[in-house]
């Protein structure tokens, strides 16, 4: 006996109990939708810079006042530049370097070219955190993009450091007018 289309056939399962199954004529087409993500990471930021820059100097005059390179000291003094870094004021919601401006054109270019050689749709929805490296990253990468969103909920970390903390009102936020809802 062969099901019809919405019939109810009971079959044993190998414990010896009636399971139900239905049975249909046609098959059943799933929905299901695609969607295409892109992660974009903003460029290198100013704070990035004078961080390299104080963990090399404070490893430079541990090693000059004779301690060695992998000492725990060494590490201590190294974390402890780094850290008031990114604990300097001068330095909240840090922009993006020259080199990140152009790090976020070389991932624009890259974008476009996995968009091509790939044959995946472009983005229709940016979603970009509110700090000024990444409003200026999406402004790059996503030139005239009729459709960013400045989403808290993509912020990298909240650390709590001056260079993580936004402005109240990024001043990018205007000047590119990103909306803030999804």
């Amino acid at each position: 006996m062969n099901p019809i289309d919405g019939d109810i056939d009971k079959h044993t399962s190998s414990a010896g109990v009636a399971i139900p199954r239905v049975w249909t004529s046609a098959p059943v087409e799933a929905k299901v939708r695609h969607r295409t993500l892109y992660f974009i990471r903003h460029g290198e930021a100013k704070h990035n810079i004078l961080e390299k820059a104080a963990i090399k100097k404070a490893k430079e005059d541990a090693v000059a006042e004779g301690l060695a390179e992998d000492a725990e000291e060494t590490k201590q003094r190294m974390e402890l530049a780094r850290q008031e870094i990114l604990n300097n004021e001068s330095l909240l919601d840090a922009p993006l370097s020259p080199a990140g401006m152009k790090e976020a054109e070389g991932a624009r270019n890259d974008i476009e070219r996995i968009i091509k050689d790939k044959a995946l749709p472009p983005p229709t929805k940016v979603l970009v955190s509110p700090l000024q490296r990444a409003l200026q990253t999406a402004n790059i990468v996503f030139p005239g993009h009729k459709n960013i969103k400045v989403r808290e909920e993509v912020r990298e970390r909240l650390t709590g450091k001056a260079c993580d903390a936004k402005h109240r009102r990024s001043r990018w936020h205007e000047e590119i007018h990103f909306a803030t809802s999804i």
